[in-house]
């Protein structure tokens, strides 16, 4: 954690805040775990108190070597201001895993930083690789032993001792690249929801073309580069992406 030379007029102002500041909603599954979280905009939102009390809140990302470094600045109206930074490892390689890291990244920094209840428990394997558990072992079929009895017969000359079975576990389910619903939504509709994502993307301070196709491939998992590639489920995607980012903006 890096500070200001002083502390005094925004360690104030973070208790006045705190006071209040309560748990963030939990509006989420973590579907790796069943733990429920608050997301992002929940945690945001729950934050708001501290531009009530002169706090100002600015958050960075920026990918290196295949790690994303994402930092959280609280800045008090005084000059004062307190700084933390994260470094997560994104699960591969693709614009979707970097957006969860640097999501979960901000979430979990603003979180900390102002004292607000987020989760029941991590839900980090959203953004980095969790720890796989352990296998389990095996289930061994055992046969009954039998009974005391008196002696049988001799067996015919070509009878063969029982099979034994065992059960073999199916194997873990394979990450597969999303496939797209067919989109049966009307032009007019698709003219509707690319308006609604271009009219997000500039409310949130995006007019650079490359820097606004960018937040929407880190929304929907995919390179995008025009309006017309996307289909409608993806346009709505990047509009709610456009929408936290302005939310963000505005705490």
């Amino acid at each position: 954690m890096k500070t200001s030379q002083t502390l005094g007029a925004i360690a104030k102002a973070l208790a006045d805040a705190q006071v209040e500041i309560t748990s963030a909603q939990m509006d989420a599954k973590n579907p790796h775990f069943g733990s429920r979280y608050a997301t992002l905009a929940s945690v945001m939102d729950a934050a708001k108190p501290l531009a009530r009390h002169g706090i100002a809140v600015s958050q960075t990302a920026e990918v290196t070597d295949g790690r994303v470094a994402v930092s959280t600045i609280l800045i008090h109206s005084s000059g004062e201001w307190i700084s933390e930074s994260i470094s997560l490892k994104p699960r591969q390689d693709d614009p979707q895993s970097v957006g969860s890291a640097i999501t979960y990244g901000r979430r979990y920094l603003l979180a900390s930083m102002a004292g607000i209840a987020a989760d029941d428990d991590d839900d980090g394997n959203a953004a980095t690789d969790p720890r796989k558990p352990a296998p389990k072992p095996a289930m061994k079929q055992q046969t009954a032993k039998p009974a005391a009895a008196a002696p049988a017969p001799s067996p015919a000359p070509n009878a063969t001792a029982p099979a034994i079975h065992t059960v073999e576990l199916p194997p873990e389910p394979k990450d597969e690249a999303p496939k797209l619903a067919t989109d049966t939504t009307t032009g007019a509709e698709m003219a509707a929801l690319r308006k609604a994502a271009r009219d997000a993307a500039i409310a949130a301070g995006i007019k650079d073309r490359g820097e606004c196709f960018g937040v929407a491939s880190a929304a929907v998992g995919r390179d995008i580069s025009d309006w017309g590639d996307m289909s409608a489920d993806e346009l709505r995607k990047a509009t709610d992406q456009f929408e936290t980012i302005s939310a963000m903006e505005e705490v």
